[in-house]
């Protein structure tokens, strides 16, 4: 944007970093260990018919929109 820059890892844990006029300023967030289970557990369960996945491929179309505009530049 035009106030500054900010850059995160989608595939790894590295910390993400805001660039402003201010500075540079880091922020280490750790993910949960296993941050994708609730979603496997939800399809899975769902498969298995005793549960039901709330998230479905049309709700899922925008996030799959912007992670192509993010990684487009590689």
């Amino acid at each position: 944007g035009t106030e500054g820059r900010i850059v995160f890892s989608v595939y790894n844990y590295n910390p993400i970093t805001l660039y402003t006029s201010e500075g540079m300023e880091c922020f280490d967030i750790k993910n949960p260990h296993y941050v994708q289970e609730p979603l496997i557990r939800a399809v899975v369960q769902d498969l298995q018919g005793y549960g039901k996945c709330e998230i479905n491929s049309i709700e899922a179309t925008p996030t799959n929109w912007v992670m192509d505009r993010i990684l487009g530049i590689y």
